[in-house]
């Protein structure tokens, strides 16, 4: 009996190593280009990388900054209220994009008062701001990369979207920079300090950030200490795919073209954002088959051994 309940084992094992080997590495999801649209929870995000199939997560920025009426929420519950009376006109319309500093600390807040100040985004009031409204207003899982789930846009990212070096501290957006970079009705910041050569208004390396202005989109300088008209928070996040939620039109596309090809195509897992070929099933066949023949054989082992035995008596 207890050979009996081994080899039942070994049979289970094969097969769940075929099923778990294959769907480990057969895995895939939706492939993301950059400038792709993706809904969540009813607000736009644009795609900054390319992200391939075996690529769990996609990286994305913003539609549109937070809102004044968010600002003033998450600021609150990172202890710094009433900083942002400096904001745009018609800040008492919950639609308006709010101007927010960089940092706020009353050691950094002007040319000559710098001693608490800190380009680094990980000392920033803004990052408080991002992770609050990452943790607590974003209602999707996010998978953290290089120690951010939520962050703001990088320099470097905005290079390879086609921003183009002028002078120091200066870059221009060109004809071939996606339009979903810049707006005329806000600007908003990046995570990146300005560690150039100094242009003669910049007193101090770890006064200044780069952000992108409204209007033209430019990309410029500014001390994290002020904060300039339009000058807002645009989130970038890293979702997993599979907590995508498209629009409504899009998710009927996809359902109505899932329906259609639900016989010759990829079996859909996880709101169709997961896939699984065929061929998982094919090997999952092919375990179960070799996990039948040891069972097989191992019994008939068992049966002569058993035989032998009784004839030897």
């Amino acid at each position: 009996m207890k050979k009996i309940i081994i080899l039942v084992v070994m049979f289970l094992f094969v097969n769940l190593l075929f099923v778990n080997g294959v769907s480990a590495e057969d895995k895939t999801y939706d492939k993301y280009s950059v400038g792709d649209e993706i809904t969540i929870k009813n607000e736009k995000y644009y795609v900054i990388t390319d992200s391939p199939e075996e690529q769990d997560y996609v990286t994305a920025l913003k539609g549109e900054p937070l809102l004044y009426s968010q600002m003033k929420d998450l600021l609150s519950q990172t202890g710094i209220a009433d900083e942002i009376n400096e904001s745009t006109a018609d800040k008492d319309d919950p639609t308006t994009y709010v101007a927010s500093k960089y940092l706020y600390s009353a050691s950094c807040s002007s040319t000559d008062n710098t001693s608490g100040c800190s380009s680094d985004y990980n000392k920033s009031s803004i990052k408080k701001v991002v992770d609050v409204w990452a943790t607590n207003k974003l209602p999707v899982e996010l998978k953290t990369v290089d120690g951010y789930s939520a962050r703001l846009i990088k320099l470097e990212e905005l290079i390879l979207l086609h921003y183009r070096w002028v002078s120091s501290g200066i870059y221009y957006a060109g004809d071939d920079t996606p339009q979903w970079l810049h707006n005329s009705n806000f600007g908003y910041w990046t995570m990146s300090s300005y560690e150039g050569d100094q242009a003669s208004y910049l007193t101090d390396v770890k006064t200044t950030v780069y952000y992108v202005d409204y209007g033209a989109g430019d990309l410029s300088t500014r001390f994290i200490y002020t904060s300039y008209d339009k000058m807002s928070v645009r989130p970038v996040i890293n979702i997993y795919k599979d907590r995508i939620n498209d629009s409504d039109e899009q998710s009927e596309i996809a359902n109505n073209d899932e329906s259609a090809s639900n016989n010759d195509k990829t079996t859909n897992i996880t709101s169709g954002k997961v896939k699984v070929d065929d061929t998982f099933l094919k090997y999952s066949m092919i375990g179960s088959i070799i996990g039948l023949i040891l069972v097989g054989a191992g019994i008939s082992i068992y049966v002569f051994m058993k035989m032998h035995t009784k004839r030897s008596k």
